[in-house]
């Protein structure tokens, strides 16, 4: 979120979910004291923003309505999302509705990648798999590797929502391989 000054005197807010320096801000004569300035704004301030909740109604595409209830389903197990996606479109639904909690998205394609990057609340992860059930499976392994990822955490893990009438879901307990 955002303050804004209207000319009429007022403050309003926008909805942002980057802030980026551009043009002489970022290369100016003093770039790193203006990104130090950003990161102490954002950190001061982003713990208390309560992130606008996009919600559903019943004209909401079937996209839309699938990312909802994985944001739901996670949300209620105290769990985090994997999302496997090749274009992006589905991590970035699943990240509209600002989930309370972590979500991880994998692809093989860097433009991908890249993009999502930006998204707020989004973390990527490079996977060589490029088919939707080889991802997810790829995406599961990483994860229960990955030393961010608490002890037994839970994970709710899906893949890009494909218009086929069976789409897979899975809930795991992330267990660390030993050796």
């Amino acid at each position: 979120m955002f303050l804004l000054f209207n000319p009429n005197g007022s403050w309003g807010t926008w909805q942002l979910d980057v802030l980026m320096l551009t043009g002489e801000t970022a290369i100016g004569k003093y770039p790193v004291e203006t990104v130090s300035w950003l990161s102490r704004i954002i950190e001061r301030y982003e713990s208390e923003i309560k992130p606008f909740r996009r919600t559903i109604t019943e004209k909401s595409s079937i996209g839309d309505r699938f990312a909802f209830g994985i944001v739901s389903l996670a949300e209620s197990l105290g769990a985090m999302i994997g999302v496997f996606t090749k274009s992006g479109k589905t991590a970035e639904r699943i990240a509209s509705f600002k989930p309370d909690c972590r979500i991880i998205s994998a692809s093989p394609n860097g433009k991908t990648l890249r993009k999502l990057m930006l998204t707020r609340g989004l973390e990527v992860l490079e996977v060589s798999a490029s088919e939707y059930e080889a991802g997810i499976s790829e995406l599961e392994m990483r994860l229960s590797e990955f030393k961010g990822s608490p002890e037994n955490a839970i994970v709710v893990l899906t893949y890009g929502f494909r218009e086929e009438p069976v789409h897979i879901v899975r809930i795991r307990q992330l267990r660390r391989s030993s050796g």
